[in-house]
């Protein structure tokens, strides 16, 4: 009967560490697109981002400094990265591009 128990515990304990490693990826996914929890799908909240990543080299703003494998992205703001003539990216932006 004691190691049923034991046995019964690991697995409550394992499952329970696994949920809080994916609820930590999420909300860290979360963070690094600049968007609100549960807001993981680029819709018109995308739009009230108002920090972006620029490439060194480039013509594209990203929500997400790991978009499209960009080395060394600088942090600016949306209307700073327009003012310099950059457009939204495709992949961070898809509802953009309908417009």
């Amino acid at each position: 009967m004691d190691d049923r128990r034991a046995y019964r515990i690991i697995i409550i304990l394992t499952i329970t560490a696994l949920l809080l490693v994916g609820i930590s990826a999420v909300l860290f996914w979360n963070m690094q697109t600049n968007l609100p929890v549960g807001q993981n799908d680029f819709t018109a909240e995308a739009r009230s981002v108002k920090t972006v990543w620029i490439p060194e080299t480039g013509e594209k703003y990203h929500t997400n400094p790991n978009c499209s494998n960009m080395r060394r992205p600088k942090k600016t703001s949306r209307q700073e990265a327009e003012r310099r003539g950059y457009e939204p990216c495709k992949k961070c932006y898809p509802e953009w591009q309908a417009e």
